[in-house]
């Protein structure tokens, strides 16, 4: 995903926008799967809450430091599912 956001302007204006459209899909897929865990949720938190999760997961590819951490898997999927309320 970071690749795609990073490269996404110097790409021609159709295949930006064939980009974008992919981008904004796949956030509204994971928002409709976390809806469907959490119908009573409204869709602007839910997506607040995938992008987050999603942000700090991007955040952790990127970032050597805490890749090299041993626990840094578990530890971001206990602090994902708590973002997005699976836990």
């Amino acid at each position: 995903m970071q690749t795609l956001v990073a490269e996404a302007g110097h790409l021609p204006a159709a295949d930006r926008a064939r980009a974008e459209t992919a981008q904004r899909a796949y956030i509204a897929e994971c928002v409709h799967l976390l809806r469907a865990m959490r119908p009573g949720w409204d869709p602007i938190p839910a997506r607040v809450r995938v992008r987050a999760a999603q942000s700090m997961l991007s955040d952790l590819a990127l970032s050597q430091h805490l890749r090299a951490y041993s626990g840094v898997v578990s530890a971001s999927a206990r602090i994902g599912a708590h973002v997005l309320a699976l836990a």
